[in-house]
């Protein structure tokens, strides 16, 4: 708490920089940037908007980090400890398993999620993929590091994907410790599958 009581409310800056990262192949995507559209719109100069889908965009915001709200919908991946993990686990087949049992008007898009399955369950990691390809956190964190930066003005991160504010007894990093360790205020996300 004492790291915070010297913020200044988000609400108080001349302009809100925003940054929005997408997987555009997701449903609700194209909904998304239509909705981050026309609030840069009618926001006009009092938001500053960041909308990337690639991962070149997101280590350059990454290398200057000046955003008060950070906001993404992608596909995403808390590393957890192979004592979370079982280790003869199937995650490939149980993702499709679990797919197939949604009703047929809900598996739209199936085929495409097959064919990134080896890279939806990459469990090496912590990650979340943008249109382009995934980011894992251990890139984030060295480009970071790299350019000696931090959060300047304590964003909010929203983290709209699956499994995104994972804590468990045995996560010693993740989306909530990066995000907070380098300047967050808060991390706003999920504990499943969505």
């Amino acid at each position: 708490a004492e790291r915070y009581s010297q913020d200044r409310p988000v609400i108080e800056a001349d302009q809100l920089s925003l940054g929005v990262g997408l997987y555009d192949h997701l449903r609700g995507a194209r909904q998304q940037r239509a909705f981050f559209r026309r609030l840069s719109r009618s926001a006009g100069e009092q938001v500053k908007m960041n909308v990337f889908s690639k991962l070149g965009r997101l280590q350059q915001l990454l290398q200057d980090p000046d955003q008060h709200l950070l906001y993404f919908f992608c596909h995403g991946f808390t590393e957890r400890m192979a004592a979370d993990i079982q280790l003869g686990d199937d995650l490939i087949a149980g993702f499709r398993s679990w797919y197939e049992s949604l009703p047929k008007e809900h598996q739209t898009g199936v085929d495409e999620a097959i064919s990134h399955a080896d890279a939806l369950f990459d469990v090496s990691d912590s990650w979340l993929q943008l249109s382009d390809g995934t980011a894992p956190l251990t890139m984030m964190e060295d480009t970071l590091h790299d350019a000696k930066a931090q959060f300047r003005n304590g964003p909010l991160v929203f983290l709209n994907m699956c499994e995104s504010a994972q804590v468990l007894p045995s996560l010693s990093d993740g989306f909530i410790p990066f995000f907070v360790a380098h300047g967050a205020r808060g991390v706003v996300g999920t504990e499943c599958p969505m």
